[in-house]
């Protein structure tokens, strides 16, 4: 004489499934992300706070007038001074030089083909070149770098404007 195991009236269930709620014959890899993506080929902006995106060597367009800078002007920055949160800038239009804090300027959107540098996130500072747009991201070829390209946010890489000295 045999008594039923409590797993007994699984394996001989009056339903055609074995009680797994997927498709039947297939199972899931473990880990299973259901999104089916790796999130870490994009370049997080959120690693460093936004509002120290000021560095040298980018194209900047003034967003609120101070003394003899309007609004709308462009510049490049020569210099930054963290402490003070203010940016040394030197206008395109006539090559003169005005200090001005962090909140008044916002960096140029580059487009493709243009010169780069990324002002956040772990690549800080490098150099490189826009290769694509999509959406939010751009395709970066960063110089120097063989494994190839880095997908980032645009709001983590400015118009690389070199020094005109």
């Amino acid at each position: 004489m045999s008594a039923p195991t409590p797993v007994a009236h699984m394996l001989s269930a009056p339903t055609p499934g074995n009680y797994l709620p997927t498709t039947p014959g297939i199972s899931a890899q473990t880990p299973f992300m259901p999104t089916g993506g790796n999130y870490h080929h994009v370049e997080d902006e959120d690693q460093d706070d936004v509002g120290d995106w000021p560095i040298e060597e980018i194209e900047v367009k003034v967003v609120s007038s101070h003394g003899n800078v309007n609004e709308g002007q462009l510049a490049a920055i020569t210099a930054v001074n963290h402490g003070a949160r203010t940016c040394t800038i030197q206008l395109s239009s006539n090559n003169t030089t005005a200090e001005l804090p962090f909140e008044s300027l916002e960096p140029v959107r580059p487009s493709k083909k243009d010169d780069v540098k990324v002002i956040l996130g772990e690549h800080r500072g490098e150099l490189g070149s826009l290769i694509g747009v999509d959406s939010h991201d751009g395709i970066v070829r960063l110089r120097g770098d063989t494994s190839g390209f880095k997908i980032m946010g645009m709001s983590s890489v400015g118009k690389y404007i070199p020094s005109r000295t």
